[in-house]
């Protein structure tokens, strides 16, 4: 059991919290690449075929993103962390979008009702973030977190097509919104227990992403696919998104004086929604 109370101070339990995911992530990922060498069955059921806009030149294993979710989570539960609303929805929105990927990687999902459940998914999350709104937010600003949230998550999928950029893109802003998330509790004590909970569910997801990234680097041995892509994608996103928050207003205007929120939030995500944008335009 790994205890805050046995730190004495934050920085050195973050740190642990950070390895033991790395840890746990790296040992899933072996066993998931041992699993496909010595079992043909397991092999070709998980793993990817060369096709033209992939760059591995081999039949590779997939499924990464089970063990990058699974050492996240045991991560956490260890480490005591208290469930709240938002944190409870954020969990079961990610768990739907591991097992429709999951799915998809094994038996193929329709593409409608894949887009339908990341529609279900980031709806559940933007409902779990009213919680922090006390304020009229017009529904044409929760209409573009949908649309955010929804670029995020596609994009990730879509980078994952090429050897440690999906998990080096999302490792990076994991860590930068950690970091900020942990300035932001500072400032705002009202939402000081939410904040911290989020900030440590981004230090240990960054700690299993740098685990698979070992396994990942090119040549990689093993890709997430959409069984990590998509609910990675979504934490991404959401995190981008509660950097906006205000806790009198909710989700703050291009115009207000925090507006400024936006622009760090789009330079968080800019690769992910670079692709999706040039995927969708041409």
């Amino acid at each position: 059991m790994i205890s805050e109370a046995t730190f004495t101070d934050k920085a050195g339990f973050y740190v642990v919290i950070y390895l033991a995911a790395l840890l746990l992530s790296l040992t899933g990922c072996i066993i998931l690449v041992l699993a496909a060498k010595h079992s043909k069955a397991f092999s070709s059921l998980t793993s990817v075929e060369p096709v033209s806009d992939r760059w591995h030149k081999q039949k590779t294993p997939g499924l990464g993103g089970i063990a990058i979710g699974i050492a996240t989570v045991l991560v956490l539960f260890t480490a005591g962390i208290t469930l709240n609303k938002l944190t409870i929805t954020i969990f079961v929105a990610s768990l739907l979008l591991l097992l429709a990927g999951a799915f998809d990687d094994i038996k193929s999902l329709a593409a409608k009702t894949k887009f339908g459940l990341q529609c279900l998914s980031a709806g559940l999350v933007l409902m779990a973030i009213s919680v922090h709104t006390t304020g009229n937010v017009p529904s044409l600003q929760w209409a573009a977190a949908l649309v955010w949230l929804l670029a995020i998550i596609n994009g990730i999928n879509l980078l994952d097509n090429m050897d440690g950029l999906a998990a080096g893109i999302a490792l990076i802003a994991c860590a930068a919104i950690a970091l900020l998330l942990s300035v932001k509790s500072e400032n705002i004590p009202a939402n000081q227990a939410h904040f911290s909970q989020l900030l440590m569910i981004y230090i240990a997801l960054a700690g299993a992403l740098s685990g698979f990234l070992i396994i990942n680097f090119n040549p990689a041995k093993l890709f997430m696919g959409d069984a990590g892509s998509l609910w990675i994608g979504l934490l991404v996103g959401t995190g981008a998104l509660l950097l906006t928050l205000q806790p009198a207003t909710g989700l703050v205007t291009a115009s207000s004086p925090t507006g400024s929120a936006w622009i760090l939030a789009m330079t968080l995500c800019v690769v992910p929604l670079t692709d999706t944008a040039m995927v969708v335009l041409t």
